[in-house]
Formats: structure tokens, sequence, C-alpha cells
């Protein structure tokens, strides 16, 4: 089977050395690259509350009976949330930082088309 366009633009540009890569290729890679981070800050999030409630399931089991708010108390001062929560603040700290680099293209290309503006105008008025 052959390969598409894109796959194929896709190889090319991934031969060329990085510093050479055109803007949109290096928006594309900080952007592919900001959605997985993203995804993965996302699903830590988004499982808070059923990672603590099995943790709490879990201190029950393997503690006896008591009641709820003392068994999350435990699991919340545990060193296993603490790296739960760590973990989840790292990745959301991840996924901002790969954003920002993304952004900082999408200006870099900003600019960069504000000066071919720029340059076109001074090119008329010297004519």
């Amino acid at each position: 089977m052959s390969a598409t366009l894109s796959e194929r633009a896709s190889a090319n540009i991934g031969e060329i050395p990085k510093k050479d890569r055109p803007i949109s290729e290096r928006y594309r890679l900080a952007g592919l690259d900001f959605a997985e981070k993203h995804k993965a800050a996302r699903l830590l999030e988004e499982c808070k509350s059923a990672c603590l409630s099995q943790m709490i399931a879990k201190y029950i089991a393997e503690n006896g009976p008591m009641p709820f708010n003392r068994a999350e108390n435990s699991v919340k001062a545990s060193q296993e949330w603490e790296d739960y929560v760590t973990q989840m603040v790292e990745a959301r700290y991840q996924a901002d930082r790969a954003k920002v680099f993304r952004d900082t293209l999408d200006m870099l290309f900003a600019e960069w088309n504000s000066a071919e503006a720029n340059a076109r105008s001074e090119r008329k008025l010297t004519r």
C-alpha cells in the first residue's frame, strides 16, 4: 500500500534538521506534543475522584469498617495520594509548558508574517 501525500511529506520533513524545518511543521509537532501532554493531564484530573474512591475502599478493606470521612482523611494523608496529586500537577505543568512552546511558534509566525508585509510595503515605496 502506498503512503499518502501527507505521510510522504512528513517523512521528508523528518529528514530536515529541526532548526531548518518550516514553522508550520514545527507548529504541527508542537501541537501534537501539547495534545498528548494535555490528554495525560486531563486523564489524571478526570480520574481524581474515582482514584480517591478506590483508595478509600482499599483502605477500609485493609483496616476494617470505619466511618467514610475517617478513611478519606487517612487516604488523603497517605504518600500514595500525595504521589497521585504530585503526578497530576506535574502532568498539567508539562502540558502548560508544551502549550507555551506551541504558542511561541504561533507568535514567531505572526512576527515573520508582519516583517514580510513591512518589507513588501517598503519595496513598493522605493519604486
